[in-house]
């Protein structure tokens, strides 16, 4: 979803066309093409954040929000990483981290011996198998907030048999599909999660077959890590901020998406 916003949401995320992408949004651009590599580096992501509730949270973390959105706008978007984002959180008087985070890493290999296929047919019981494995991973949080659709990424994982090009390698030979997927995001605090999230998934998913006369055999998997970092507002810094630079702030937060 395309959200049309001006003051400090649109410093920070706005193209050159003056629209803000979410992550979900762009995620799903890329997973539309052709690529065997999807990069977001740095998405936003609100969430149930908008004009009506921002006004809604505490007075701290609207702070912290018009706080840490203006020092995100300091990063030009194109030099805009992961790593630059953590360290920018890591580094700022107005939040702490809160809790101890996600830092985690799996695998899905699936391998099996079959009868020479040569459509490269995926095998639609895996691809709910990875979409299962997948939403265990990352959680139903991260899933709701990245609308990554793990089917694109399923397919390779399940795809069974090659796509033979001609007869004479029909009967000795072997083909590897790839695709990766390396996202990351900025969830921002909303009613009742009154945090920030910095988050990173990479995933690949891989499909290998080997062939011999008129039989084969497929290996498949996807392996995934998932990190993420909270932030709440650091309260020794904020209560101590001047009233009129509290104001000030607020005043900023409040008129994010207007």
């Amino acid at each position: 979803m395309a959200i049309e916003s001006t003051s400090l949401a649109k410093q920070a995320f706005a193209g050159p066309d003056g629209t803000i992408k979410t992550l979900a949004s762009q995620v799903d651009e890329h997973l539309k093409g052709n690529s065997d590599a999807v990069i977001v580096d740095v998405g936003p992501v609100f969430g149930q954040l908008n004009e009506q509730t921002v006004g809604k949270l505490d007075e701290n973390v609207q702070i912290m929000i018009a706080g840490m959105t203006k020092s995100i706008a300091g990063i030009p978007i194109p030099e805009r990483t992961y790593e630059k984002i953590l360290a920018l959180f890591s580094q700022s008087p107005l939040v702490q981290v809160h809790g101890n985070g996600i830092s985690k890493s799996d695998s899905l290999i699936k391998q099996s011996d079959s009868e020479f296929k040569t459509d490269g047919s995926p095998d639609d019981k895996i691809v709910q198998e990875v979409a299962a494995w997948f939403r265990r991973l990352v959680g139903e949080e991260i899933m709701a907030a990245t609308n990554i659709d793990i089917s694109v990424l399923g397919k390779v994982v399940a795809q069974s048999g090659v796509t033979a090009k001609d007869l004479s390698t029909i009967f000795k030979g072997k083909e590897h599909a790839e695709k990766s997927l390396d996202v990351a995001g900025i969830r921002y605090p909303e009613p009742g999660r009154p945090n920030f999230s910095v988050f990173r998934i990479h995933l690949t998913a891989w499909s290998d077959s080997d062939r011999i006369l008129h039989m084969q055999h497929d290996s498949n998997g996807i392996t995934g890590e998932v990190f993420q970092t909270d932030y709440v507002p650091r309260s020794s810094v904020m209560d101590n901020l001047k009233p009129e630079v509290r104001e000030r702030a607020i005043g900023a937060a409040k008129g994010m998406f207007q």
